[in-house]
């Protein structure tokens, strides 16, 4: 598994957790969580495609 799939199946837990969470801040760390793995996702794949 590349880093950016194992980045997004973090964000994927993040927002599974944020729909169970029983306060709307942790929702919103939960979401922001989610948000901050899809970006290191993004960053990740783009350094794949630069080297590779």
């Amino acid at each position: 598994m590349s880093p950016a799939e194992t980045y997004r199946r973090y964000a994927t837990e993040c927002l599974a957790l944020a729909q169970k969470a029983a306060t709307a801040e942790d929702r919103a760390h939960l979401l922001q969580m989610a948000q901050h793995w899809r970006q290191l996702a993004d960053k990740a794949e783009a350094q794949g495609r630069a080297t590779g």
